[in-house]
């Protein structure tokens, strides 16, 4: 499998499970953006950017209720960013913060079948399009291929009755790439 398809496969494995760990009923109104061109904006979340040069789209405009907002692949397949949503206004998860949130994915991560995860000790404090967002910063071996891997980052920001989550699956020498798409996500009113 070439590194593309490893990082997309990586991608989806942290989705999926998030996504069946920790999501319920979809009671909240989620609401994805939409692509003008190079732009991508969304109303309800207050975010917008311009799609770096080297990267394309991999998902776009799946229309109302979809959870996964938008996931970009820079054109060497060395980084993989998208944003998804988890409705967390069932009574289950109706307090849980953004560190017990990623808590939670962290236990069903290190419970992988085909990969061995491993994280950093703490948590740390970013912002994001003036928001501040929990990151859990990690890495993953395949346990059939321990030389071949990737670093991943989970971001996690409770918005309304959501979690709103960036997720960066990336080389060792590319995190410089992840955070500066990350800081030119923008806002808008």
């Amino acid at each position: 499998m070439d590194n593309k398809h490893r990082k997309m496969f990586g991608m989806l494995l942290i989705l999926c499970l998030i996504l069946s760990t920790v999501s319920g009923c979809m009671g909240s109104p989620l609401v994805t953006g939409t692509w003008d061109g190079d732009t991508f904006t969304n109303q309800w979340t207050h975010i917008t950017f311009e799609l770096p040069s080297g990267f394309e789209v991999l998902s776009r405009d799946r229309g109302p209720g979809w959870v996964d907002d938008f996931t970009i692949m820079n054109d060497d397949a060395r980084v993989v960013i998208g944003l998804t949503y988890t409705d967390i206004s069932h009574r289950d998860f109706d307090e849980y913060t953004a560190e017990d949130y990623l808590g939670i994915i962290r236990e069903s991560l290190l419970d992988s079948q085909s990969r061995d995860f491993t994280f950093a000790n703490d948590f740390e404090l970013v912002t994001i399009a003036g928001r501040e967002y929990v990151l859990m910063r990690g890495a993953y071996t395949y346990k059939d291929n321990p030389t071949e891997g990737a670093f991943h980052d989970i971001y996690a920001h409770r918005f309304v009755n959501t979690m709103m989550i960036f997720i960066a699956v990336y080389d060792e020498d590319a995190r410089e790439t992840v955070d500066a798409f990350l800081s030119s996500i923008g806002t808008i009113r």
